[in-house]
């Protein structure tokens, strides 16, 4: 009930979308997995601002899962693309010696983290509050653009 309380159109439906392609024949039922992306499409409480406060938040752009079935196996594949550790003017702030710029850019770029974060955790608890609560041995896969990776910024 809270969670279809949470449920409001989703920001990103104007935005980009995620997809997956999948070759016919293979798999012998592949479909939108209502569940998880209902969980998915709700609102839900995080801080990440550092400030200690939970707030409303939501994936900047919306992940999609699919489940598919080839025999008696259960597939899931979710395809996310998370936010981006990106800052508009980053370097520049960085590179200006300037203690205020450089503590600005300090916070903007940690708060980006912990987006990345919150929604790849997102991720994980619809992973084990949908799929392996309802499915023996599903065989998962998450895929997409999760703009992190070793030795791609100053905060590892």
């Amino acid at each position: 009930q809270q969670q279809q309380q949470q449920q409001r159109p989703h920001p990103s439906t104007l935005q980009q979308k995620i997809f997956i392609l999948s070759r016919r024949g293979y798999f012998d039922n592949i479909q939108i997995c209502k569940e998880a992306n209902d969980f998915l499409s709700c609102w839900w409480e995080c801080d990440i601002s550092g400030d200690c406060l939970l707030e409303p938040y939501h994936f900047t752009r919306m992940p999609v899962a699919v489940h598919a079935k080839k025999g008696k196996k259960d597939y899931f594949f979710i395809s996310l693309h998370t936010k981006s550790k990106s800052l508009a003017n980053g370097k520049k702030m960085w590179q200006s010696r300037d203690p205020t710029k450089m503590l600005k850019f300090v916070k903007d770029a940690v708060k980006n983290r912990r987006r990345i974060f919150t929604e790849c955790a997102r991720v994980r608890k619809m992973i084990d509050e949908i799929i392996f609560k309802n499915y023996s041995n599903p065989h998962i896969i998450v895929c997409g653009d999760m703009n992190d990776g070793p030795g791609f910024d100053l905060f590892e």
